[in-house]
């Protein structure tokens, strides 16, 4: 099914595949692919994702778990030319085969019979590595309506629920455009406690946050990944 999300101007794609029969042979040979294909007389250069950048390609069979970007080549257009690129964002797909000048293959799946696949398209996508991210996040099931800075990713470990209401949280806040500074989220209930914290829930004494009634003040550092524990007042 296609459907738009006009709020991230894009179009997903929910993909469910279910086949006869198992594939069963060479990945190389017997996978199933999502098909993109434009136009035959149109020059276009192909970029990959590559951390998180976009590193233009050649290769007939590349890796690009994030975003792949069709776009005039800059020799054309003078630059890397966001505004007039089509953005493939692959959804953790890694492997992609250009069948053709005009044809680009993502492989869906090489073994099995079903599977489901979420990959979305859009046009002109200002940092595309952003929204290959919130893809691959999904919706992160904690606390309905917070607002989070648009490059801020926010990941969720683990929740506590009780009667249908957020009670604490373990979560992140990654930093993903390389942009330092002050950052505020606004969550949809007062928050009580918040403790940063490492990977393994261990309090850290190095940093810290501010609590404004519904709001979290901290600050990240570039591409800075900040783990807190949350006590929601719920």
């Amino acid at each position: 099914s296609v459907r738009a999300d006009q709020a991230e101007n894009l179009a997903l794609l929910d993909l469910d595949v279910q086949l006869s029969s198992p594939l069963t042979g060479p990945a190389a040979e017997r996978h199933v692919v999502c098909r993109f294909a434009w136009h035959e007389n149109e020059d276009v250069e192909i970029r990959r994702s590559l951390h998180t950048q976009s590193v233009a390609t050649e290769r007939g069979r590349f890796t690009a778990p994030h975003f792949i970007e069709v776009a005039s080549p800059p020799a054309r257009t003078g630059a890397a030319g966001a505004a007039d690129a089509v953005t493939i964002l692959t959804g953790g797909m890694p492997w992609h085969v250009r069948s053709s000048a005009h044809v680009l293959d993502t492989l869906l799946f090489v073994g099995g019979a079903r599977a489901r696949r979420r990959l979305a398209v859009g046009v002109g996508l200002d940092r595309p590595w952003d929204r290959a991210l919130a893809l691959l996040a999904g919706d992160p099931g904690c606390a309905p309506g917070t607002t989070v800075p648009s490059h801020v990713r926010l990941t969720v470990h683990e929740t506590v629920i009780e009667g249908g209401r957020l009670l604490a949280a373990r979560v992140g806040l990654l930093e993903s455009a390389g942009r330092a500074g002050e950052v505020r989220l606004e969550w949809a209930v007062d928050v009580v406690r918040a403790t940063p914290c490492d990977l393994a829930g261990r309090p850290r004494a190095d940093t810290g946050v501010t609590i404004e009634g519904r709001a979290l003040v901290a600050h990240l550092g570039q591409y800075e990944w900040l783990h807190l524990d949350l006590v929601f007042n719920a």
